[in-house]
């Protein structure tokens, strides 16, 4: 018993070690797109999982965490965002780039939100109509992330979605000379990454 309780000590130990402070950090391909990273980890935006403290301690170890949001309000995007904020930077710390998470939306469920994606009319760019989506996408922008993860949809849809995101990031102020956010886009085969990488413009598949 005296042994297992040292060894649970020393994992409990473990899991307060300043992770920041262990680096070398690892190069990969991904270094180029997010050169903060210092191991090549990311925890990818699982709904009812990853939430904003989840995604704030992978970014705090060197990875990026991402917010699974598909089915957020405004308000949980908003909440969850503090939240990793309050994880990665101290109070007394003030903060003006980007915050080191990503955020997930679903690309069919962004659509949901106001009625079905209707190629003839939201590709010409009528999407203000779709208040609540918009909503949606400016709560988790306001935070400034460093990314965006977009994933099952239509090739219309996440192409679509992908170009609003852009336009609403523009719109929101205070982030002249703030670099774009980087896109990573979910795929299930070959033609999607394609689609990803041609159509939607994506950073990371």
């Amino acid at each position: 018993m005296a042994s297992l309780r040292r060894t649970e000590s020393l994992y409990t130990q473990s899991l307060h070690t300043d992770v920041t402070r262990m680096s070398p950090r690892i190069k990969t391909p991904l270094n180029a797109i997010l050169p903060s990273l210092r191991v090549p980890i990311v925890c990818g935006p699982m709904s009812g999982a990853a939430g904003g403290k989840l995604a704030a301690h992978v970014s705090k170890a060197g990875g990026l965490g991402f917010i699974g949001g598909g089915y957020f309000s405004p308000e949980q995007y908003t909440k969850n965002l503090e939240e990793a904020a309050g994880v990665l930077y101290d109070e007394a710390t003030e903060h003006s780039g980007r915050l080191d998470v990503g955020v997930g939306f679903l690309g069919w469920g962004l659509s949901k939100l106001d009625g079905p994606w209707d190629p003839a009319t939201d590709a010409l760019g009528n999407h203000y109509r779709r208040t609540k989506a918009i909503a949606c996408i400016d709560a988790a922008l306001a935070a400034r992330p460093r990314a965006v993860w977009l994933a099952f949809g239509t090739t219309e849809e996440m192409a679509g979605w992908a170009r609003i995101m852009r336009e609403r990031e523009r719109k929101i102020d205070n982030f002249e000379g703030l670099e774009m956010w980087k896109l990573f886009v979910g795929v299930g085969s070959v033609e999607e990454a394609k689609a990803a990488v041609e159509l939607v413009g994506a950073d990371v598949i």
